[in-house]
């Protein structure tokens, strides 16, 4: 994949990531006015659970691009071929697992949920998991074509396909709720969206991505061999969901359904700050696998590249954040109105605690592909068995704060683990970039002084005056990291984007 098209890809998918939050701005206080809080947070409950049913794809996504070059380097088109039909009948057969076990969820769904939920909310529950159910099972088969297609760095097609999506959903979804269909409506439609979008994507995967699959040879070692890897990544899989949806589940418990929405509210915030920089991620992942697998200096490469990315995602983070810190309350004051207000913590205590965790995705990335993650793996379960030790006491005495904090203060411990993981195991050279985030910090924490001091003396909860204000704190962030943050690398990634836009 050249420079231009990377970068094209990039780009797409900041437009498309943007237009999402917008997406998200726009309809979720529109969902919660119309369907009402209990019913958002039983949305937010059953998704929860069905996160644990794609656990079951056993983290082999994520093992494709990995088996996809090393299979490249023999120059052997047979047996891309086979890789293919492997990985095709692999998910075929967990996309049946995918319905067995949403079938035995439905059957069981008021052990599942606990006594607070009402006998009504039970019943819709029962219809979202089953809606839910057959369309994880769908995108099960259609994997590989999406895995296919990164391999290949098709990646601009990729990110089309996504913001297609991104612009169909909100238009059937709304009409659905308009209708008075309520929360089935709204996963009926998010269903039928994203099974076109998976048949539109396998569709150019032949036509145009030259992808053969081949059912006559089902390699049952190279299974083995995937699975043997792919192993540990399904661990860190099935912990993160444990992580993600032990809080909703534990809420739902001992509180019920309007706690999870507040609490559903803030996750789904702090979800999006950290994912912004999930575009840059996708783009570097094949590389790292590409040097992983044949180059020589490795460490010295990927030492590099944790600095240069991982700056950019810290800076990233910190931008959304920082805003939020300054303007969060007004802003969920006149966005989902009265009643929210601890999700305001909820995001200020996981973002902190999760956004130096994720500068370090260079590292991550970098020891999946060398397979060499099992120490990651341990740690990470340990502080989710910490999590819910600390979680349930926490969420029973303080509610979704005290969820948020016992979430946070575990990530936190673990990242601290993985950054001496990274510098005295595998010899990554982090504290390069850990100056420089503190700088970064320094120089942040003195912009964002003069707008929180401002608040004290104008009242952001009028909408013209946030919107003022919040516009005044962009510009100000713009000027202070040229004049003070970027080096020439992001200044230069800034300049190309404009030069582009210009032609």
């Amino acid at each position: 994949m050249n420079v231009k098209s990377k970068k094209m890809a990039v780009t797409l998918s900041y437009i498309n990531t943007a237009l999402s939050y917008f997406v998200m701005l726009l309809i979720t206080p529109l969902i919660i006015r119309i369907i009402g809080k209990s019913e958002f947070g039983l949305y937010s409950l059953v998704n929860s659970i069905i996160g644990y049913l794609a656990l079951l794809s056993l983290g082999f996504g994520s093992a494709y691009v990995r088996f996809y070059y090393r299979v490249k380097k023999d120059s052997n088109n047979k047996k891309i071929e086979n890789l293919n039909g492997t990985y095709f009948l692999t998910y075929s057969v967990m996309a049946l697992l995918v319905i067995i076990g949403g079938i035995i969820l439905i059957f069981f769904s008021e052990q599942v949920f606990g006594p607070k939920l009402t006998p009504e909310e039970h019943g819709t529950a029962k219809i979202l998991l089953a809606i839910l159910t057959f369309n994880l099972a769908g995108t099960f088969i259609f994997s590989i074509f999406w895995s296919y297609l990164r391999a290949i760095h098709h990646f601009v097609v990729i990110e089309i396909a996504l913001l297609i999506k991104t612009i169909l959903s909100p238009i059937l979804i709304i009409s659905l709720l308009l209708l008075g269909f309520g929360s089935i409506g709204f996963v009926a439609a998010t269903a039928l969206v994203t099974m076109i979008i998976e048949i539109l994507v396998s569709i150019y995967a032949f036509k145009k991505g030259g992808i053969k699959i081949k059912f006559n040879n089902y390699d049952k070692s190279l299974f083995k061999e995937i699975f043997l890897y792919s192993i540990f990544i399904f661990g860190f899989e099935l912990l993160s969901q444990v992580n993600n949806g032990v809080d909703n589940i534990v809420l739902g418990w001992t509180s019920g359904t309007e706690i999870v929405s507040v609490y559903a509210i803030g996750s789904t915030i702090s979800g999006i700050i950290l994912s912004l920089p999930s575009g840059i991620n996708n783009v570097i992942t094949p590389d790292i696998n590409r040097i992983a697998s044949s180059e020589e200096n490795k460490i010295e490469i990927i030492s590099d590249m944790q600095v240069r990315f991982g700056r950019i995602i810290f800076m990233i983070i910190s931008f959304i954040l920082s805003g939020f810190i300054l303007f969060g309350i007004p802003f969920l004051n006149l966005w989902v109105g009265p009643g929210f207000e601890d999700a305001y913590w909820i995001v200020i205590i996981i973002g902190i605690a999760k956004m130096f965790g994720f500068s370090l995705t260079v590292s991550s990335i970098y020891i999946k592909a060398e397979n060499i993650h099992k120490a990651r793996l341990i740690a990470f379960a340990v502080s989710i068995i910490l999590n819910i030790a600390i979680t349930i006491p926490l969420a029973i005495y303080i509610g979704p704060i005290g969820a948020a904090i016992g979430t946070g203060v575990t990530y936190l411990l673990y990242t601290i683990f993985m950054h001496f993981y990274y510098v005295h195991i595998i010899k990554i050279k982090l504290y390069r970039l850990w100056r420089e985030v503190v700088y970064i910090l320094l120089i942040y924490l003195l912009l964002i002084i003069p707008f929180f001091v401002l608040g004290f003396y104008v009242d952001f909860n009028v909408l013209w005056i946030l919107l003022l204000a919040g516009t005044g704190y962009v510009i100000t962030f713009i000027i202070v990291n040229i004049l003070f943050v970027l080096n020439k690398y992001e200044k230069n990634i800034i300049l190309s984007i404009f030069k582009r836009k210009k032609q």
